[in-house]
């Protein structure tokens, strides 16, 4: 939108021309489930999708605080699939009980364009702790589920020749 203002006095009068461009604010293209749980070797989602005026570029900043204590925050471990399409997700199959325990917390994203920023935050919260086996000092857990793996599949195979 463009405007001619004129201003006048006794001594005279002068014209100025102005142009202003109105940009939309940051929204969210879709909700974010803020309060998530993880168990340990299954994944979660924590992709934010954004959007904004179409003339800026949107820059997404992820920060991850581990308790409430924590005032600094650092940079999260989990993986980003697409950073075009600012994919986010947290991955705990294959990690250690020491990764797995550094995954819960605050997830807090900063997405900003020259004009205009947005803070969203995702809490993450483990479901449960893997067991230690007390002579090994390995996860009881990945046995465990490949017990019960076993278990279904016989369950199956009984099932489908009766």
């Amino acid at each position: 939108m463009c405007v001619v203002c004129i201003v006048s006095n006794s001594v005279g009068q002068t014209m100025g021309e102005a142009c202003v461009n109105v940009i939309l604010p940051i929204y969210l293209a879709k909700p974010i489930n803020a309060n998530q749980y993880i168990a340990y070797g299954n994944s979660i989602d924590l992709t934010v999708l954004a959007k904004s005026d179409i003339s800026q570029q949107l820059n997404y900043k992820w920060t991850h605080f581990r308790n409430k204590s924590d005032l600094v925050g650092e940079e999260p471990k989990f993986t980003f699939s697409d950073p075009m399409k600012n994919v986010a997700y947290i991955n705990t199959f294959g990690m250690s009980e020491a990764e797995y325990e550094s995954v819960g917390g605050e997830y807090v994203v900063n997405i900003s364009h020259l004009y205009d920023y947005r803070i969203e935050r995702i809490h993450v919260t483990l479901q449960y702790k893997p067991a230690l086996d007390d002579i090994s000092g390995q996860s009881k857990l990945l046995p465990r589920m490949y017990l019960y793996f076993l278990t279904s599949l016989t369950y199956v195979l009984t099932t489908a020749k009766a």
